[in-house]
């Protein structure tokens, strides 16, 4: 099946938005981020998205992101880079089946998402609680299934430039 338009999901630290802007850009459409909209559309009041989940815990957060999915829809971007849960609601796939989108799954080992991670956390950009080891991997290793089940596509971006990986996608979506 063709696609004319693409979500983007994978773990945090992915990559999805850097990937996602320039695969937009390549594909000649808009760009959107879930979480980005959450933010900006002032959705959890201001704070920043790991403090709301904190305090007021996931299952609201995930009822705000599916809202910002279906907003997001309505616009039609070329290429929407999901947060790191979103395909982990069954709504949200079905909202992105039924608008025609392909998804791709940026994967990465669980290694190149630690360091990305910290790495992010050092220079401040992480919005997340702090990384803690142990819990990630419990939650990346049970999102893997349903990554690669929900996946059309699935590009590696361990190693390269997001470009490289824009590329790859660009080759497997011909």
């Amino acid at each position: 099946m063709k696609f004319e338009n693409f979500a983007l999901s994978g773990f945090m630290g992915a990559g999805k938005t850097k990937v996602g802007k320039g695969l937009a850009e390549k594909l000649g459409g808009d760009f959107n981020d879930s979480d980005t909209y959450i933010s900006d559309n002032g959705l959890t009041n201001g704070i920043a998205i790991g403090d709301f989940i904190t305090t007021n815990g996931i299952d609201i957060f995930r009822k705000i992101e599916t809202q910002a999915i279906q907003e997001i829809l309505g616009v039609n971007p070329k290429v929407l880079a999901l947060g790191g849960g979103a395909i982990t609601i069954a709504q949200n796939v079905q909202m992105l089946r039924e608008a025609h989108y392909g998804i791709i799954y940026l994967e990465c080992n669980f290694d190149t998402l630690a360091e990305r991670i910290l790495k992010a956390e050092r220079e401040g950009k992480n919005n997340r609680k702090p990384f803690n080891e142990s819990d990630f991997r419990k939650l990346y290793e049970s999102r893997q299934k349903i990554y690669k089940g929900t996946a059309n596509f699935i590009i590696q971006n361990n190693i390269g430039t997001a470009q490289d990986a824009v590329n790859l996608i660009l080759e497997a979506i011909k």
